[in-house]
């Protein structure tokens, strides 16, 4: 594991730019592999900082079968920039995206779409990592597959660590099956070291259907951002969206279609659309009466400020989730879980900010 020591360094201007990226697709059946997307994203700022950095992060999607649902082998969603440097005013972002069944090679068509921040750090006082873990399950019964990223972090304990979700691919092993539940996790890691911290990423995937309990062979990869803050730089807070396991809260029923929910988020100075990250740390979809085929899966995010420009910023959050296979209309119910990051630059301008944790409404 690479480990690398992060310490407090004075800096001065824009901490980092987000710039959106939003691509839908349709497909006929194309044997070979999934879809690639390209987008080319301006990027351009006043003031580039020669250390600057570009991450890609999943805000959501939205995919599903059009010739009818299928068993699922293959869930894939995957990033990649290209063409950035420092003083480049645009960047070539592609997507790897795609849903099939073991049958034939890719024939099944798909559609859907997929929504991306791309961040540009422009701080050198602001750490970036990305990475790639890989998980695979050795023996029936495992339940999810979790691993630890090859990165880690010496930091001061008052900085702020976020691991966020860049992409993910997911998938039966030997053969395709039913869906019962599938998700996919980040999560940040932390040890004593000295007077400092130890930071890492782990991972996690989950897929099966209800036969058994994890009992047939699954893996895939998943890709994420570990971002390290220096205090008091910024507005931090996690929503929350769907059921998050208890047993007390209703399912999705019968006929409603994808499930949403809003909320608010209140944080106390001026931030700008354009410096606000909204990334996942992950999301469950299941069906509570049984596995199915896979007709349709989307965990998505939008945000907006109706007061733009004004203080508190008021950040008001629309997020849907859904999983359903394609007899009936939304007729079986299931469950979701979706955890989200909110990170919004405090400009330095700004002093004796209040940076107590926002509220939600």
């Amino acid at each position: 594991m690479f480990t690398q020591t992060v310490r407090p360094r004075s800096t001065q201007g824009v901490m980092f730019n987000v710039f959106r990226s939003i691509m839908g697709f349709a497909t006929q059946p194309r044997p070979g592999g999934p879809q690639t997307l390209h987008d080319r994203v301006r990027i351009a700022r006043p003031n580039p900082h020669p250390q600057a950095r570009a991450v890609a992060l999943l805000r959501g999607f939205d995919i599903e079968f059009t010739n009818g649902d299928h068993p699922l082998w293959q869930l894939e969603i995957q990033p990649r920039i290209e063409g950035f440097s420092p003083t480049a005013e645009e960047i070539d972002f592609f997507v790897e995206v795609g849903v099939r069944d073991s049958s034939g090679n890719w024939d099944d068509s798909f559609r859907g779409g997929v929504s991306y921040q791309i961040v540009v750090i422009d701080d050198p006082e602001v750490s970036s990592q990305t990475d790639t873990i890989s998980l695979a399950s050795t023996a029936p019964g495992q339940g999810p597959l979790r691993g630890r990223g090859h990165f880690s972090q010496q930091v001061p304990p008052q900085f702020l660590s976020v691991a966020l979700l860049s992409g993910f691919s997911i998938r039966y092993i030997q053969k395709e099956h039913n869906v019962l539940e599938m998700g996919v996790e980040v999560h940040m890691e932390s040890a004593p070291a000295g007077a400092e911290e130890l930071r890492s990423v782990s991972a996690a995937l989950r897929l099966r259907d209800s036969s058994g309990t994890f009992d047939d062979p699954y893996g895939g990869t998943v890709s994420y951002a570990m971002l390290t803050f220096p205090p008091d730089r910024v507005f931090h807070d996690v929503a929350q969206f769907g059921f998050l396991g208890k047993a007390d809260f209703p399912v999705v029923t019968s006929g409603r279609g994808p499930f949403t929910q809003e909320s608010e988020i209140v944080w106390n100075a001026v931030v700008p659309f354009q410096q606000i990250i909204v990334a996942p740390l992950g999301f469950r979809l299941a069906f509570t009466n049984g596995d199915h085929f896979f007709g349709r899966g989307l965990s998505r995010l939008e945000h907006q400020i109706p007061a733009p420009g004004t203080s508190p910023t008021r950040l008001h959050l629309i997020y849907e989730g859904g999983l359903r296979d394609m007899s009936g209309e939304w007729d079986d119910p299931y469950t979701v879980e979706a955890n989200y990051h909110l990170i919004g630059a405090a400009q330095p301008a700004l002093s004796g900010i209040d940076n107590a944790p926002a509220t939600r409404a």
